[in-house]
């Protein structure tokens, strides 16, 4: 069959066999992730970098201890909020596609939320940084956080209670962050642009595209295909768009979006469990390997889903001819 009889795929339909599992495969990998978050302990084995990080803390001038037992708890915090904001993300995508018919870029924006949590965590907590660029990285993201809350503010209102809680909060972090005797650097305009812990330097404005290349288990460029549907950019909206039989423009449903779309949360789901498992001195392969699985079975879903459809059409058309 040459390429102009091939069927165009999106308009036959999404098998509601990809559609129901994937969004039965998100739920119980999200829901595995959660227990395993739960399985991690609070009490760590000595060679873990969880350990090393609290190690270095006690190590330190007794000065410097207090404040940088605040940033420890800082970072803790906030990837206690940015892991929850990814399992409500999955959720979100689990619901988009129970039944027809299924959003077409929905379940995309939503894994990009998902892969941006994930690679922000793992930057931070990847077990092969030393304690002191952890807290370099853990004081930049802080730093990072506290002047877009600050920039925010500004433009709200300069005379909100909103402004005067950002600039509080801004104020508090500066004292904490030069107590534990990292430092702010700024750029030319005086903004906050990196933060310096004696050779560790860390960026304030994260490369997140870059960090996601450097980690394998997430899909190449995932993070600019999800952000171009997030931002409805042309180029990626129009592949999957045509008309209808009024010549309306509309778009089809197809199935690759919806695989890629789990993939990339399962390889999020990978990238945590692997990291963090290690950070706290759990071995993570048995629950790697369990995620592997799953994803394989999201490809030969998919592969069987495509056969089925050409199956189909193969069909009409021989129904047709009769």
């Amino acid at each position: 069959m040459s390429n102009e009889d091939a069927p165009d795929l999106r308009r036959l339909g999404v098998p509601v066999m990809v559609v129901d599992e994937a969004g039965r495969t998100l739920r119980n990998a999200a829901s595995s992730f959660r227990d395993y978050l739960e399985g991690l302990a609070d009490e760590h084995p000595a060679h873990s970098a969880a350990a090393a990080d609290q190690q270095w803390i006690e190590d330190s001038h007794h000065k410097l201890r207090a404040p940088r037992r605040r940033v420890l708890h800082q970072g803790l915090w906030a990837k206690s909020l940015t892991l929850q904001n990814v399992l409500d993300h999955v959720l979100a995508m689990e619901r988009v596609l129970v039944g027809e018919p299924v959003g077409i870029w929905s379940h995309l924006s939503l894994s990009r939320v998902v892969q941006e949590g994930a690679v922000r965590v793992s930057h931070i907590y990847d077990p092969r940084a030393s304690s002191e660029q952890r807290f370099a990285l853990i004081g930049a993201a802080w730093v990072g956080d506290v002047q877009r809350h600050l920039t925010a503010a500004r433009e709200f209102s300069s005379q909100s209670q909103l402004l005067v809680e950002a600039e509080q909060r801004w104020a508090s972090t500066e004292r904490t962050i030069q107590a534990a005797g990292l430092t702010i650097d700024r750029d030319r305009r005086g903004c906050p642009n990196r933060v310096v812990l004696g050779e560790a330097r860390a960026s304030c404005t994260f490369d997140l595209s870059g960090a996601a290349h450097a980690r394998p288990s997430h899909l190449p460029v995932w993070y600019r295909l999800s952000s171009a549907a997030s931002h409805s950019t042309s180029w990626l909206m129009q592949q999957a768009t045509g008309f209808d039989a009024e010549g309306a423009i509309t778009t089809y449903a197809d199935t690759n979006t919806v695989t890629a779309a789990v993939l990339s949360v399962l390889g999020a789901f990978e990238d945590l469990t692997a990291t963090l498992g290690s950070y706290h001195g759990r071995d993570p392969q048995r629950a790697v390997r369990t995620i592997q699985r799953r994803t394989v079975a999201v490809i030969e879903r998919q592969r069987t889903a495509e056969q089925q459809m050409m199956q189909d059409f193969e069909l009409m058309r021989s129904l047709e001819d009769i």
